[in-house]
């Protein structure tokens, strides 16, 4: 993590440093408006910055920093009330902080462990989505105004109830629903379709069956068991979407 710390106070940055060093943070420190003038804040995850730093207004300061860097800004003061509401509320400044060493090593290891969470959940090595499939036994998206539920596996009452919370909370009342990775359908799995179908129904919404894998011996089931009456089952995708938009 990349952090620089704008800070006119010698004894601080001392103390500081001491510390922070100990990190293993990239820290570059600048003590005045002359060594900030030459500061290349384009690659800094975070900025630290005290508004009373020599040779510069704090105004001119945030202005500076804005034309900089679009990094997290933290604002340091020995009396947090100085600042008032307008810079507590400006748009570019994510907080403000006590200038404590003990406050400042506790925000920038916070800072640090939401920046690997979120380098995470964006890399091709961590699916949130699946891990997230995989905890409450079914999957959630939209696109077109049509719900997409993979159900994983069959529901517990309150991972089904927490589903059909989420499709009323998003407003849609139309979806597919499927059971990918699927070869057979158990009794429970029917009667959880049913359940499904029952919830729709008595909210005027509309629902289609279409499974990823081995569809024909699904939805020959639900041939045979007459449940295609109930809930529409498809062999292609663009029928089950075509089915729903006539709705």
């Amino acid at each position: 993590m990349r952090v620089a710390i704008i800070e006119s106070d010698a004894s601080f940055i001392n103390e500081l440093e001491n510390v922070i060093t100990q990190q293993g943070w990239d820290v570059e420190f600048y003590g005045s408006s002359s060594d900030f003038s030459l500061a290349d804040l384009t690659t800094m995850n975070v900025i630290l910055a005290d508004l009373s730093i020599n040779g510069m207004s704090g105004q001119e300061l945030l202005k500076a920093i804005h034309n900089k860097t679009k990094a997290d800004l933290y604002l340091m003061s020995e009396d947090l009330e100085m600042f008032c509401e307008k810079d507590a509320q400006n748009d570019y400044i994510k907080g403000l902080l006590r200038k404590d060493v003990n406050s400042i090593i506790a925000k920038l290891q916070y800072i640090e462990s939401k920046i690997k969470i979120m380098s995470l959940t964006t890399s091709g090595t961590f699916n949130l989505n699946a891990m997230l499939a995989k905890a409450n036994g079914y999957s959630f998206h939209i696109d077109s105004g049509i719900a997409y539920i993979e159900l994983q596996t069959f529901l517990s009452d309150e991972n089904k109830e927490h589903m059909l919370d989420r499709i009323q909370e998003a407003g849609v009342n139309k979806a597919i629903i499927s059971y990918p990775g699927q070869k057979s359908l158990s009794a429970l799995h029917y009667e959880q379709l049913l359940e499904i179908c029952g919830f729709f129904q008595r909210h005027d919404k509309h629902i289609a069956f279409w499974n990823v894998e081995n569809n024909a011996c699904i939805t020959e089931m639900l041939d045979g068991c007459k449940l295609n009456r109930i809930i529409p089952a498809f062999d292609d995708s663009e029928k089950a979407i075509n089915y729903l938009n006539s709705k």
